[in-house]
């Protein structure tokens, strides 16, 4: 993170939540690495977006330079979690929640997972489902074409990019026959 901090010069963050895992509660294992990690964040402001998996979490950050908030907006974009309804008048949604990948085949059967972001159209709005930063979060393959939460669920044939860019098509066109 810090090192595209450097990259982008950017001097805040935004977590899409889901930073922690305990939905209910917190284990003692946050307890200690959640604000360890925080710290070692060099950004002057981080704003944590509260994701279904951050129970709690308010009680872990220092209220000054985090923040933990529903939602929050900057320009055109709104940003938050996706696992609840929101109303804005932004016309780019940006949300996480899903965790996802394609799953790639290859032509001797093997196959590979690649994490990615996710674009389509939803009520007028631009809706961009954003991947997992931590690979150990687990993933939600894209080729069955459903997504979770009231947003993401919506979507009908959003279009994929991995995370360079390369648009790989839409998601009707990369269903895995399983």
């Amino acid at each position: 993170m810090n090192s595209l901090k450097k990259l982008t010069k950017a001097e805040s963050l935004i977590i899409v939540g889901d930073l922690k895992h305990k939905t209910a509660g917190i284990s003692p294992q946050e307890r200690r690495e959640v604000p360890e990690f925080l710290e070692l964040l060099k950004f002057k402001k981080i704003i944590i977006v509260k994701g279904n998996h951050d129970g709690f979490i308010e009680k872990l950050v220092d209220g000054k330079r985090v923040s933990v908030q529903k939602s929050f907006s900057v320009g055109g974009y709104i940003f938050t979690h996706g696992h609840r309804r929101i109303r804005s008048d932004k016309g780019i949604i940006v949300i996480g929640h899903n965790h996802l990948c394609v799953k790639f085949r290859d032509d001797v059967g093997a196959t590979y997972n690649e994490p990615v972001w996710v674009r389509g159209r939803l009520g007028g709005k631009t809706i961009i489902i954003m991947p997992a930063f931590n690979e150990l979060c687990g993933y939600f393959l894209v080729n069955r074409g459903t997504f979770n939460g009231p947003i993401a669920s919506k979507l009908k044939n959003p279009k994929i990019y991995l995370l360079d860019g390369t648009d790989i098509g839409r998601v009707n066109d990369l269903k895995v026959k399983e």
